[in-house]
């Protein structure tokens, strides 16, 4: 299920994204590699063990290592800071967590 759209217009959260592809030297296709990096974070928020989500990347978008990795851990900053933290076990401050997840989380919730 995809998030809401309106989650999709969080500025400050693609400048996050765009500068954090920028700063790994894989910004290429800014709206092809965003809705990747969505992607990851929805399977992050499912469940999905972080590597598993970067592995997928690799797999579904045909990227190396090294550009699935720079999508990932953009969008882990951009887009699910808490869901990647909680996935790690750590404690994740609300005010942390971006409005791409939580649309996604209120859309999802059962």
């Amino acid at each position: 299920m995809a998030a809401p759209s309106h989650a999709d217009d969080d500025y400050e959260s693609d400048q996050s994204f765009s500068r954090g592809l920028d700063y790994a030297g894989v910004l290429f296709n800014f709206n092809l590699e965003k809705r990747q990096g969505q992607r990851y974070c929805r399977a992050v928020v499912d469940g999905s063990d972080t590597l598993d989500a970067t592995y997928d990347l690799m797999r579904d978008g045909a990227y190396s290592f090294d550009v699935a990795n720079g999508i990932s851990s953009a969008a882990m900053v951009a887009y699910c800071t808490c869901s990647v933290m909680a996935r790690q076990g750590l404690d994740a401050d609300p005010i942390l967590c971006r409005p791409y997840e939580l649309a996604y989380l209120r859309e999802n919730a059962n």
